[in-house]
């Protein structure tokens, strides 16, 4: 998430709150999830780059042979992960590490794979994050990442999560979270339209480009996660 976004619009508990109760508590989000999860297979010491609460570290650590490095710079997203998601397992091979996912401060070349949900469209210059990831990364390691595409309609993913709380019998238990998630999303869309550098989607020749120029090979690409509002890229060291 963009910080100065989110301070206008609701303070960072709120806002964690809101993600852990709306965002990913949904089908559209658990399918994703499972999408990224399965290029991981036989990857057993991982970074999730803007790890949020947690949820996807806690998939993963279900193979007792994992351990995992969240990285998330909002300390409110945290503190849910540590108390609420991560069972106490989990957490013994979990470090959380609150810092910018540009800047932080890692071993280089001693990590199996790298995953990222939702970060990449978020950042001012998508470099810094993959010379990060690339740099974390043994010789071999992968790395998989998903993040909103050119296609994506925003709008149409929020109905599609209302949609979703409604099916599923909870959506006025959630309605002030959802509005909450929705004022966000659409904070976001005003920045981009006043600077389009602020909000950053990629066509898949974009993104195979920005790998391949930090080093990586073997891309693969689909755009049908997140019920097709997201890309997902695999690619190697």
């Amino acid at each position: 998430m963009n910080e100065e976004v989110t301070e206008q619009t609701e303070n960072w508990e709120q806002v964690a709150r809101a993600y852990e109760k709306v965002v990913i508590r949904n089908l559209l989000y658990e399918g994703m999830m499972d999408d990224l999860v399965q290029p991981l297979e036989g990857y057993d010491h991982i970074i999730d780059m803007g790890c949020g609460p947690g949820y996807l570290i806690s998939k993963l650590l279900k193979l007792k042979t994992r351990k995992a490095v969240g990285v998330d710079f909002v300390e409110e997203m945290l503190q849910i992960a540590r108390n609420e998601i991560l069972d106490p397992d989990e957490l013994k091979r979990t470090q959380l590490i609150c810092a910018e996912v540009e800047n932080v401060n890692l071993p280089e070349g001693t990590f199996d794979a790298v995953v990222s949900s939702n970060v990449l469209f978020n950042l001012k210059s998508p470099q810094p994050f993959l010379s990060n990831t690339y740099k974390f990364l043994k010789k071999g390691g992968r790395l998989v990442i998903t993040s909103p595409h050119t296609k994506c309609n925003f709008n149409q993913l929020i109905a599609d999560i209302r949609q979703d709380f409604k099916a599923q019998g909870n959506f006025e238990k959630n309605l002030q979270y959802i509005e909450i998630v929705e004022k966000v999303n659409r904070r976001f869309q005003g920045e981009r339209s006043e600077n389009e550098k602020a909000f950053m989607l990629f066509t898949n020749t974009e993104i195979e480009r920005l790998l391949l120029e930090t080093g990586f090979s073997k891309i693969t690409y689909s755009d049908t996660t997140y019920a097709g509002h997201n890309f997902l890229v695999v690619a190697d060291k």
